[in-house]
């Protein structure tokens, strides 16, 4: 799917003899006699290859959520549509409240893929520097982030292309937009290097075994807090909801009520660990959603530049419109989990709506800056109605008229002619004399 170039199949060898030399058996070996050996770590590091692919993919499709936004941001200031206004002229799409609400909230994705990228990536680094000192205290920690990273970032960037493509009607459903290949492109991520649900399943278990241990790990200390004082109800209000750490708590007491009411039901089933955790897999999923989510936050969050930078408001209000729709929207597919315990009333959730329109209306005007900020060249878009001068429509007529059965239909005054003579003009002269016979 999408992959074209890449080959996948498989050698079968009869009567080779291999020497043991040539194994690859760095970390695990055979004996002549037939024995494996292997140290339990040795056998870890045999993910490395796997945890670089993750990290790879991470980054790529954050990226390639950004070039289907950008690509649908431009058409939609080009693309007008809907009842003339005073001045004679219909309104650009992007206008409407729907569009702009749909594309703005997946650039605040894109740049919140992009910075978890980024911090992924110098803790990734970071692990290798202390693997190549014989050190791997790291291992798990990346091993669950990459995990984790990978099925939330695939996953978005999956759906967020799609609904790109659908932003742009028609024009997005033609090839030459560019959008179907990256489509098609990041939804293949989601199963290459792990499957999805799978890597959740990996997230969940470092989080049972973090709250089992005597000591939280330090990326899980959030939780000890909420192990002794239980459920509560949020105390911010108004205004409030537009200062990112009051929000970071928020997203904190999600991550840690999940996890514990999951770690404390599973701690109840009986039968062991496998019973357990496919009895509750659900929850353990969500629960781990919200770790990433969480950490997904910290790290925008630490991405805005301080002041007086003139990028910190418009970065600001990006990470607010993640956040406040992440947990407010009837559109996110995480919202259910902050307000499923009555931590949040009503009156508080209009407001985070009430606040989300506002910053939309701030954004609406930086959609074409946000997106040309990645500074995707023409040629990386491969977009006929991506393109930055926003010459839509002759470029779709420019780009048509090249594709090879144009090219040799124009040569013979627009007919196709192969077409014509060997399939169409046949089968018109056999119904000509069908209707004559029966006259």
């Amino acid at each position: 799917m999408s992959y074209n170039g890449t080959d996948n199949g498989y050698a079968v060898f009869t009567h080779v003899r291999i020497p043991r030399t040539a194994l690859l058996s760095r970390y695990t070996s055979v004996s002549h006699t037939g024995i494996y050996t292997s140290s339990p770590m040795h056998e870890k590091l045999l993910y490395g290859g796997m945890l670089n692919g993750r990290n790879l993919i991470i980054r790529n499709c954050a990226f390639q959520l950004a070039q289907a936004v950008t690509i649908a941001v431009r058409y939609s200031v080009v693309r007008t549509q809907g009842q003339r206004s005073i001045s004679g002229k219909e309104p650009v799409i992007l206008s409407y409240k729907l569009q702009h609400y749909r594309l703005l909230t997946l650039v605040a994705k894109a740049y919140a893929t992009i910075f978890a990228s980024n911090a992924v990536n110098k803790t990734y680094k970071a692990l290798l520097e202390q693997q190549a000192q014989g050190r791997h205290e790291l291992l798990p920690y990346v091993h669950m982030l990459l995990a984790g990273l990978k099925a939330w970032t695939t996953q978005t960037a999956a759906d967020g292309a799609e609904d790109a493509r659908k932003a742009c009607g028609g024009h997005g459903y033609l090839v030459i937009s560019g959008l179907p290949e990256i489509v098609n492109s990041v939804t293949a991520c989601c199963t290459f290097e792990g499957e999805n649900f799978v890597l959740w399943k990996q997230v969940s278990r470092y989080l049972v075994k973090g709250l089992a241990a005597s000591v939280l790990p330090e990326d899980m200390a959030y939780m000890g807090p909420y192990h002794y004082y239980g459920p509560t109800t949020c105390a911010y209000h108004g205004k409030e909801f537009l200062e990112p750490e009051k929000l970071v708590r928020v997203f904190e007491y999600r991550a840690a009520r999940l996890s514990r009411e999951v770690f404390e039901a599973m701690g109840r089933e009986e039968g062991g660990r496998v019973r357990a955790e496919e009895r509750h897999a659900v929850a353990l999923l969500q629960a781990a959603r919200a770790h990433i989510e969480l950490y997904i936050l910290l790290t925008f969050v630490s991405s805005i530049p301080p002041a007086p930078s003139s990028l910190r408001p418009i970065l600001t209000n990006l990470l607010l419109l993640f956040a406040l729709t992440t947990i407010s929207s009837p559109l996110s597919a995480s919202s259910s989990s902050f307000l499923e315990d009555s931590y949040f009333s009503l009156s508080q959730i209009q407001t985070m709506r009430d606040l989300t329109n506002e910053i939309l209306e701030k954004l609406l005007c930086e959609s074409v800056a946000l997106t040309d900020a990645w500074a995707f060249t023409d040629a990386s878009l491969s977009s006929a109605i991506g393109c930055w001068d926003g010459d839509v429509y002759k470029r779709i007529m420019e780009w048509t008229r090249q594709l090879p059965i144009n090219v040799e239909a124009s040569k013979n005054g627009g007919v196709i002619k192969q077409a014509w003579e060997e399939s169409i003009r046949p089968f018109l002269r056999e119904g000509e004399l069908r209707v004559r016979s029966m006259l």
